[in-house]
């Protein structure tokens, strides 16, 4: 089904942090899902209001500084990832593969507009990955952590709330909870082990602090390069 985000993208994407007052630069989902924030034992989802996610966000600005990144384009939001300490975090407690590390900050909702195609979505959260990376090193964190879904775990949840309200919105979990094979991709490790939800983990060392800034810009560009169109097609 067509959408205001399926043509193509130009290149001109740009990562930036979440503050007190561009809350509203957020897409639609993101503003309002409350998966990670709230904990029922389940995964059930969970669609607060706008008030609830602001409050949220503001709180955790104050108490520990940036804990979101919004990816745009032209000014309209293409995707996003929102990571934090995870005693700001309540569904942690619904996943048998934690606890996560006392020396890490999670990563929670990590998503592209789902109206890109696959390998779009794959790179608009690798270039919001990237931006998390280097905001830890610089912040001195010593890991991110997070938790994924596995094949099992995605056939779960698609069986789980087929046709629900949590589908309606944007995949509900499916959106919130990313695959893991994404994150393993990209250099995380396997540390708490579950055939459906497992913990994934990387570690930051010093070299991060500069390797990250430099991988975020080099997918930068190469995000630029594959999705801008080409001299031939444009005339």
């Amino acid at each position: 089904m067509a959408g205001e985000f399926l043509e193509p993208i130009d290149g001109d994407v740009i990562v930036a942090p979440v503050e007190l007052n561009s809350f509203d630069r957020l897409d639609s989902h993101s503003r309002k899902c409350m998966y990670w924030q709230t904990n029922s034992g389940t995964h059930e989802y969970t669609r607060g209001s706008t008030f609830e996610k602001e409050a949220w966000l503001s709180s955790v600005l104050l108490q520990w500084g940036v804990c979101a990144q919004v990816a745009e384009e032209f000014g309209r939001p293409v995707g996003s990832v929102t990571y934090a300490p995870p005693s700001n975090i309540a569904r942690v407690r619904a996943f048998p593969s934690g606890p996560v590390g006392s020396d890490a900050v999670l990563i929670a909702d990590l998503h592209a507009h789902p109206d890109f195609d696959t390998k779009a979505r794959k790179d608009i959260r690798s270039l919001l990955l990237s931006a998390v990376v280097s905001d830890a090193a610089k912040r001195g964190v010593r890991a991110l952590e997070t938790f994924a879904r596995t094949e099992k775990g995605s056939e779960r949840l698609e069986t789980e709330f087929r046709g629900s309200e949590a589908k309606r919105h944007a995949g509900g979990p499916l959106t919130c909870l990313q695959e893991d094979e994404f994150f393993l991709a990209r250099g995380f490790e396997e540390v708490g082990k579950d055939p459906e939800f497992p913990r994934l983990r990387l570690e930051i060392d010093g070299e991060h602090l500069w390797k990250a800034d430099v991988e975020h810009a080099l997918d930068q560009l190469i995000f630029e390069a594959n999705m801008r169109p080409s001299a031939v097609n444009s005339q």
